[in-house]
Order: C-alpha cells, then structure tokens, then sequence
C-alpha cells in the first residue's frame, strides 16, 4: 500500500497461474481471493490472486461454547459489516468461505459452527 501512494503500479492476476500449475492442490491452505478495485492507488480493477488463510487459533483450554460464541458474532452482518471496515479484502469473508483453506484440526467449538452452518 505504501508503494502504491508514491508510485504507479500494476496488480498482476496470479490466479490462473495458480489453478493451471496445481498450486491449490500442493498448497490447500491457500486460497483464491479477489483484491477488490481501489484496495490500492491507482488500481481501479480487480485482481485475482491468493492468499494464505487467517485462522483463530485456540488451545485446548478454551471452551467450545466461547469459541462458538466469538463465531457467531464474526459471521453476523454486523460483524462482518465492521471487518470489512478495517480492510476491504475482508469483503470475501463469509459463512461459505470461512473454513477455506483451514488444513488445522478445528476446535470443538469452530467444529459444531461450521457443522451447523452446513460447510463443512
């Protein structure tokens, strides 16, 4: 982003690449993610490429019900509302996308959310 502000840039599509060499199926906790248009300077289209996953991570400790709790008001539209308002690429979060990208055991509580959700 720092670049974009004194600079012209150019984002390139690393997408296609990435289906046609089977980057996705090497490397499963990637996943596709659009850039959108006006994330940076300058680029008012957007790019496909890839990222690596974003997880929560909680140790065995913590109770299924609060992390099923702190789901539950992430994936609200509120709580997705407010993500998006801290970073446009948060715009691909979403109940069908959550655990893309996941190759970790999931916490009891993660488990029974994506479960009930029907994505997993």
């Amino acid at each position: 982003m720092m670049a974009a502000q004194t600079n012209d840039i150019d984002m390139v599509d690393l997408d296609k690449d990435a289906v046609s060499s089977g980057f996705y199926k090497e490397y499963p906790y990637f996943a596709k993610v659009t850039i959108p248009a006006n994330t940076y300077k300058g680029v008012d289209y957007d790019v496909s490429s890839f990222q690596d996953a974003a997880l929560w991570v909680a140790n065995k400790d913590v109770s299924a019900d609060a992390v099923y709790e702190m789901l539950s008001l992430i994936y609200t539209d509120e709580g997705l509302a407010h993500m998006v308002s801290q970073k446009k690429t948060f715009k691909s979060m979403s109940i069908e996308s959550g655990p893309t990208g996941v190759v970790t055991p999931f916490h009891p509580g993660a488990e029974k959310f994506w479960k009930e959700k029907g994505v997993l």
